[in-house]
């Protein structure tokens, strides 16, 4: 399984050997973010290990967590909105989470790398599928050479 790699900006700090500028840690106005973030990916890393469905079978896995409130902290990185603005403007609701959580947790990366890793799904058949028929006949009419 990929490890989660954050892109969020870190603070820049000198190697004290090489003296070479290198990420630190992560800006302080996005911590609380990447500490959500990272919650909840380990939320969700203990729903599957408990769970007692085949990751397979494509059954949904249902856990607790406050998504709101990691939703809400990916809103105010970006606008400066907090808790009671996102009220009033309406502009939090269930439909919201699914899209703002796969932007965080970078879902469709992890869709393709998994796609790779367990190649073609052997229920659609083979990988290559029968193109169209021919369009021509068989048969062809003969024709002269002169």
């Amino acid at each position: 399984v990929p490890v989660p790699m954050c892109a969020l900006p870190k603070t820049l700090g000198r190697n004290p050997q090489t003296r070479e500028w290198e990420p630190r840690e992560i800006v302080a106005r996005y911590r609380k973010l990447w500490s959500g973030v990272s919650d909840y990916l380990a939320a969700q890393d203990e729903a599957w290990k408990t769970a007692d469905v085949d990751p397979s079978s494509g059954e949904s896995i249902y856990f607790s967590f406050p998504i709101v409130d990691l939703v809400l902290e990916a809103i105010h990185a970006n606008y400066r909105v907090g808790p009671d603005e996102a009220e009033i403007l309406g502009i939090v609701d269930q439909t919201t989470f699914s899209p703002i959580l796969d932007v965080l947790t970078d879902a469709s990366t992890l869709d393709a790398w998994l796609k790779k890793k367990l190649g073609p799904d052997p229920s659609t058949g083979s990988v290559s599928e029968p193109g169209p028929e021919h369009s021509t006949t068989e048969s062809t009419t003969a024709t002269s050479q002169a």
